[in-house]
């Protein structure tokens, strides 16, 4: 549901290490990568701080998509490198106005040639 909440280009990896790996983020060059924290074969933190390692990926917006809220788990999250913390289940309004923050959503326009183009969805 949330890859099709918003009509913006999007790339799903199942896995951190699908990501990393399989040069998805590499192909992609995402502007925001969002990552469940308890991922198999290669969890959020391993991959916020693999993705901060490397200097061509260092742009890229991270955010945690977490059940886990307690203080010492949002430090864990932005030691691990990550920009933003959000809880499960996420509010979409609260994705609108993160992504107004990053100024990333397309113009009507875009998002009617995606959808005629097959775009990213």
């Amino acid at each position: 549901m949330l890859r099709n909440a918003f009509s913006i280009p999007n790339q799903l990896a199942q896995s951190g290490g699908q990501l990393i790996q399989d040069g998805v983020f590499c192909q992609y060059r995402p502007d925001v990568v969002f990552a469940d924290i308890t991922m198999p074969v290669m969890g959020g933190h391993e991959l916020a701080r693999r993705i901060r390692e490397r200097p061509e990926m260092n742009s890229t917006y991270l955010v945690a998509l977490t059940g886990f809220e307690q203080s010492t788990d949002r430090e864990r999250v932005f030691e691990a490198g990550f920009d933003r913390h959000l809880t499960k289940p996420v509010d979409i309004q609260r994705l609108r106005e993160l992504f107004d923050e990053l100024d990333i959503s397309k113009s009507e326009s875009e998002v009617r040639s995606d959808l005629q183009t097959g775009g990213f969805h």
